[in-house]
């Protein structure tokens, strides 16, 4: 079977591509959004989707073509030449327990808690423009007129109110999206050693 092993690794590669290919993009999407926080909720719910139809399917499909290649190849995994593909297997199995069982409900939570924010400010938009129109000289629609002292109807202030959309968003959003960026960083460098285990091969003397 071992004429086998070249189209499991092509399989296998091509996993490992669309696995963590995406994911590496992440950091770079976080940095951005400290300039324009208005799409974090965006990019959390189009991180869950490329998660949910991508990165995650790719990232269980490298067990079924590793189990493949270690079988067709007749590896002797537990050997001494083959720690370096023990350490690897080892290191992806860790790696994905933590984000089965620790980052996917941190991403759960950031999306929930950005769906609640998304929801908040639309209230709040809708009560500053039912406060215009009522504030209207003559009771008139909103946006037809303008508040007392001048201020125009859905110009987003109030009488005597904060402007809406004020506040930003709550600090345990923040706090749960760095976190996340850091155990991204974290397991991007666990997959760049995973790799390099996989072509180099190293020998341990061990």
């Amino acid at each position: 079977m071992t004429w086998l092993v070249p189209y499991f690794v092509f399989l296998h590669v091509l996993g490992v591509v669309f696995a963590f290919g995406p994911t590496f993009s992440y950091s770079i999407w976080g940095g951005m959004l400290k300039d324009e926080p208005q799409h974090r909720d965006f990019f959390a719910r189009g991180r869950d989707r490329v998660s949910q139809k991508l990165t995650w399917p790719a990232t269980l499909s490298l067990f079924v073509t590793g189990v493949l290649i270690v079988v067709a190849g007749g590896y002797q995994v537990h050997t001494q030449p083959m720690r370096w593909l023990l350490l690897g297997i080892v290191l992806y199995v860790g790696m994905v327990l933590y984000i089965r069982f620790v980052l996917d409900p941190l991403n759960t939570r950031i999306s929930a808690m950005g769906k609640a924010a998304r929801e908040a400010a639309a209230a709040r938009a809708a009560a500053a423009a039912a406060a215009g129109s009522a504030g209207a000289p003559g009771g008139g629609a909103a946006g037809s007129g303008g508040a007392p002292g001048g201020a125009p109807a859905g110009s987003g202030a109030a009488a005597g109110g904060a402007p809406a959309g004020a506040g930003g968003p709550p600090p345990e959003l923040m706090k749960l999206i760095a976190r996340t960026r850091r155990d991204g960083k974290i397991l991007g460098i666990v997959t760049i050693v995973i790799i390099f285990l996989m072509v180099v091969k190293p020998a341990f003397p061990i």
